[in-house]
């Protein structure tokens, strides 16, 4: 998609697509980065959202009962209803084919980042240690977490296998850590950790 806004039409067919669910994956990731980048108009998101609600209405209304939970089941399908005004949910789901692993900066260990919180400066992301892989002693400045999805993590002496979680404090010191036979997780963190 080229960086400049929808024309009007385009965008209200982009958006009519998106919220009654007949996208495919792909457009859906496209729709979501454009409505992310700022390429749809907000309010003409909320406008046809709240266009479709009430479309919505009127066709449960003209149904035989049980039209009240038919239309629920719509504005539910479509978004949240506050005080009778429907509003979209709004969220980012990212699909895995399309998050690629890169290169972490230390030898085995590949990331795929997910999130970015910009107020707070913590990232989320996949991480994956191929086996023997480790990470330098460092300093956390700030706290992070650790859910092992696969394998194991060795971490000061202390070996988390599948589920299992940690948190690290602000200002601990990571000594050692590595994995013996592999490890795919999810960790939050900064990348403002001190190396040494």
């Amino acid at each position: 998609m080229s960086d400049e806004l929808f024309s009007n039409e385009e965008m209200k067919d982009r958006i009519s697509l998106y919220i009654i669910g007949a996208m495919t994956s792909e457009e859906v990731y496209q729709f979501e980065q454009d409505l992310i980048d700022g390429k749809i108009d907000m309010i003409e998101f909320k406008t046809q959202s709240e266009n479709i609600a009430s479309f919505a209405e009127e066709i449960a209304e003209s149904m035989p009962l049980p039209r009240l939970v038919l239309k629920e089941k719509i504005l539910n399908e479509i978004g949240r209803i506050e005080n009778g005004i429907s509003f979209p949910i709004i969220s980012y789901p990212l699909r895995g084919e399309n998050i690629e692993w890169i290169d972490s900066g230390f030898p085995g260990i590949t990331i795929r980042p997910m999130h970015l919180n910009k107020e707070t400066g913590y990232i989320t992301m996949m991480v994956k240690l191929l086996p023997g892989a480790k990470t330098p002693r460092h300093k956390h400045n700030g706290y992070e977490t650790f859910f092992v999805l696969e394998g194991d993590l060795q971490t000061d002496n202390i070996e988390m296998l599948k589920g299992d979680y940690n948190v690290t404090e602000d200002g601990d010191i990571h000594v050692e850590t590595f994995t013996k036979t592999g490890c795919i997780g999810i960790i939050q963190t900064m990348f403002q950790d001190q190396y040494f």
